[in-house]
């Protein structure tokens, strides 16, 4: 008799005790995010002869099972408490204790319900310039304005934005713009809230084509005695750029036509030149990389177009008294000059080399087989010579 009352003594205890288990939670809220900071529940206030098992039933009229390591939403219970991370199965779940006595293992009681809703973060997404998002290229051009676009899926709406442009800027809005100045490559991120306060990051590689140092080539000195066939001349880009084209900016003065000869080469054929000028011929490079074109260089060239020279034809005959030579003088003060003369039967030309003298010696002249003439340059440089026979 004695022996049965203690049993009862002992149970009353054990079940005393159990009433009023209280189960807190951290972070203290009632939704946690998916893949955020794990969530802890913990039974407090336990009696030294009670033992417990971990429940949850993920809808609030569904049925109660108990939870063990194995379930991947959980990841196990470290003896009073419960962790949860990760937990994607559902959407909803209620969480309590079955207390039972340590003596007995009958059940004495549950602990009190606590209740958590699992909130999925957002799925971010954004674009840059709505042409480029849809042809799945980012590539840009230094100084270009660009549109960024949040593009993020999230049942509950989002609140919060924060973009990081990878150059050190950084903006709260929703759909920013913003100017990358300094070419090279940036990662662009996104990170976005939602109304539970679960965020979520996403990225994008985005490239600011360098700006080339490129430049003409060609004849900066058109003279303006040049024959037709003559002024046809050619100017070519350096350096060459294979995903680029090149966009020639021509002056209609004194440009009779122009033709394309490859991707960096035109040929442009000049007209006469009445007067001496400077024009200047330009050429701007485009990149059409992902078939977005953008100005990414830029040269000129200045052109001389300088007008025909007139040079003293008046040459003086002088005979040298002690060999009988012919020594001819051209009165004009020129830069440089250049003598020669053509033979009249087969159209050969011969040219001194001793050039740069208003003096030459021919030693005797045959009018009748050879043509004699003087070249000058009014440029120490050599541009743009006219010849001048002497008859």
């Amino acid at each position: 008799m004695i022996r049965k009352i203690l049993v009862f003594l002992i149970l009353l205890s054990v079940y005393s005790f159990s009433r009023g288990q209280i189960i807190t939670q951290q972070p203290v809220n009632d939704s946690i995010c998916l893949g955020q900071p794990e969530a802890s529940f913990t039974l407090f206030s336990i009696a030294p002869d009670v033992t417990f098992t971990w429940e949850f039933r993920p809808t609030p009229s569904g049925t109660w099972a108990p939870i063990d390591e194995s379930m991947t939403d959980f990841t196990g219970t470290d003896n009073d408490t419960l962790w949860i991370m990760n937990a994607s199965n559902y959407s909803s779940y209620s969480f309590r204790c079955a207390l039972y006595g340590a003596f007995s293992g009958s059940l004495l009681d549950y602990s009190n319900i606590s209740f958590i809703v699992t909130v999925q973060p957002p799925v971010v997404d954004f674009g840059i310039s709505q042409a480029s998002v849809e042809s799945g290229c980012y590539t840009f051009c230094p100084g270009e304005t660009l549109s960024f676009t949040d593009q993020t899926d999230d049942p509950f709406g989002i609140t919060n934005w924060l973009w990081d442009f990878g150059d050190g800027n950084t903006s709260v809005f929703k759909d920013p713009k913003h100017q990358y100045m300094t070419p090279g490559n940036y990662t662009v991120t996104l990170t976005a809230w939602n109304a539970y306060g679960c965020s979520a990051s996403g990225q994008k590689l985005l490239t600011v084509l360098d700006v080339s140092n490129i430049s003409i080539n060609g004849p900066e000195i058109v003279c303006g005695n040049l024959l037709s066939d003559q002024r046809d001349l050619y100017y070519t880009v350096t350096p060459v750029c294979d995903t680029c084209t090149y966009e020639w900016i021509l002056p209609e003065t004194h440009i009779q036509g122009w033709e394309p000869v490859d991707a960096t080469t035109v040929k442009i054929h000049w007209g006469t030149v009445t007067e001496a000028m400077q024009l200047v011929l330009e050429v701007k490079e485009r990149n059409a990389a992902c078939n977005r074109d953008c100005h990414t260089g830029h040269a000129t060239l200045d052109v001389l177009l300088k007008a025909q020279q007139s040079p003293d034809p008046a040459f003086k005959v002088i005979r040298k008294a002690e060999t009988n030579a012919i020594l001819i003088y051209l009165g004009e003060d020129m830069a440089l000059y250049r003598w020669g003369f053509t033979d009249k039967t087969n159209s050969a030309e011969q040219a001194d080399q001793e050039w740069n003298d208003k003096f030459y010696d021919f030693g005797s002249l045959d009018l009748n087989r050879y043509d004699y003439w003087v070249e000058t340059s009014e440029t120490t440089s050599g541009e743009c010579w006219t010849r001048s026979y002497y008859r």
